[in-house]
């Protein structure tokens, strides 16, 4: 994923598990935790880069738990 840090672009590599998403305004919006506990926001378009990413470089995911 591309972020900018101090004006710059970097590409990063982070851990996260999707945990819901909604339709806001014509757009789908999915929600990601990561492993800090930190919990952002992505459109459809960021979120398929990210796993097309993740993909292309072979991470496997861990299997998917129910989180209370």
């Amino acid at each position: 994923m591309d972020v900018e840090v101090e004006g710059d672009i970097e590409s990063s590599m982070f851990i996260g598990q999707v945990v819901g998403f909604r339709l806001s305004d014509g757009v789908y919006i999915w929600s990601v935790r990561f492993t800090d506990g930190d919990l952002c926001d992505y459109e459809a378009e960021q979120l398929a880069r990210a796993v097309n990413r993740a993909h292309e470089i072979d991470i496997d995911a861990p299997p998917y738990k129910n989180v209370v």
